[in-house]
């Protein structure tokens, strides 16, 4: 035994300081990737004493720091990143080239030292991220802590939910206000939409306290126009902890993609469950803008479903008077269509939905993007358990 140690020991001594930064760090981000793989089959072990113990205390801790900033501490961080980065790569080569010219002894010592930092900084960020909120890919699914049963449904279930919607969202349309155009308005600002939202999560915490807690409020993002054409409405960063909207995007949309990114910071990492804790959430609000756009969110996901699983149930329900919806929800569709429609041919969105869909898939669910639309089937599991039905 003490043969090998020493042989080890002399490998290690006898190596170079580079070296043994980068053995060091990726053995570390290969240990993350071991116990990753290891609790991804214990969910209850995840859900209780990460999700609810480790990670309940240090995401609070983290988002009370970025909370101290007016701005996205996240999007100057990554754009700074992004630029010093390649700064560094220039300077590297430069100084690459000059000491090769000068025949200088290590002349690739520049570029090798900066390579060294690129796989340092890729290795720690991959075990930052799941140390600090990528464990919770693994806790248990919401329907369990919901005590819902998730399972296939007859199509006139769908619809009946889809009639549900309606009724609640007539109820609530006529109370928002409203532009020139007949098309959704929210009230205020943008800054004080943001400090609006967290009254959605207090109220939800009186009756279900695994959405409790003290986080920094949502933050506009200066490139949002950037995002636009990646087609993405709001980005949370475990990195600060910090929930990233797009203010661009059609006042429609904006509090329920408020509740969605903070539904994230919660822990919560699935994105059909991010949508259904948004909608809860905005359902649970004081406010109407925020009431009105969760159950926006939720009756376009089920019309959607119903109308790719039977138009000819679509069309029916559309055509009966008693669920004739409101004008104005179909302004706010018609609107969000025609703002998105003018970034439909970029290329960045492409790759940005390509990237999304492979990083959903690399944590098991196989739907990738499709797993936004599985929403339906939380909302028509709580329907079946309000009436029931199991």
């Amino acid at each position: 035994m003490n043969k090998i140690k020493n042989f080890f020991k002399k490998i290690y001594t006898s190596t170079s300081k580079r070296f043994r930064l980068i053995s060091s760090v990726i053995i570390f981000a290969l240990s993350i990737y071991i116990i990753k793989t290891i609790i991804a089959s214990h969910p209850e072990f995840v859900e209780k004493y990460y999700s609810r113990g480790f990670y309940k205390v240090i995401s609070q801790i983290f988002s009370f720091i970025s909370g101290i900033f007016p701005f996205s501490l996240a999007e100057i961080l990554i754009m700074g990143g992004i630029i010093s980065l390649f700064i560094c790569l220039i300077i590297s080569i430069i100084r690459t080239v000059k000491r090769r010219k000068g025949k200088l002894s290590s002349p690739n010592k520049p570029i090798l030292n900066f390579l060294t930092f690129v796989v340092c900084a890729a290795c720690m960020l991959y075990s930052y991220f799941y140390i600090c909120w990528g464990f919770n890919w693994y806790r248990e699914p919401i329907e369990k802590y919901f005590g819902f049963q998730v399972h296939p449904s007859e199509k006139n279930e769908l619809k009946e939910l889809c009639q549900d919607l309606i009724l609640e969202i007539n109820k609530v349309r006529p109370l928002v206000a409203e532009d020139e155009n007949g098309v959704m308005k929210i009230n205020g600002d943008l800054s004080d939409l943001s400090k609006r939202a967290e009254i959605g999560y207090i109220n939800l915490s009186k009756e279900y306290d695994l959405f409790s807690g003290s986080y920094c409020r949502p933050r506009y993002l200066i490139s949002s126009e950037f995002f636009c054409r990646m087609n993405i409405v709001g980005i949370f960063i475990p990195y600060t902890f910090e929930s990233n909207i797009n203010k661009l995007t059609p006042d429609s949309s904006k509090p329920s993609t408020l509740m969605h990114e903070m539904a994230h910071q919660r822990g919560i990492t699935n994105e059909s469950e991010a949508n259904y804790i948004a909608y809860l959430a905005s359902i649970s609000h004081d406010d109407v803008d925020f009431i009105y756009s969760g159950y926006r969110l939720a009756l376009n996901y089920c019309l959607s479903e119903l109308s790719n699983n039977d138009y000819d149930l679509y069309a029916e329900l559309l055509s009966d008077p008693k669920y004739s919806i409101h004008d104005g929800f179909w302004n706010d569709n018609r609107a969000g269509n025609e703002f998105w429609e003018q970034y439909k041919d970029s290329v960045i969105k492409d790759i940005a939905t390509s990237v999304n869909d492979s990083y959903i898939k690399s944590h098991g669910d196989d739907n990738g993007i499709r797993s936004y639309n599985e929403v339906v089937s939380l909302l028509l599991a709580e329907r079946r358990h309000k009436l029931g039905l199991g």
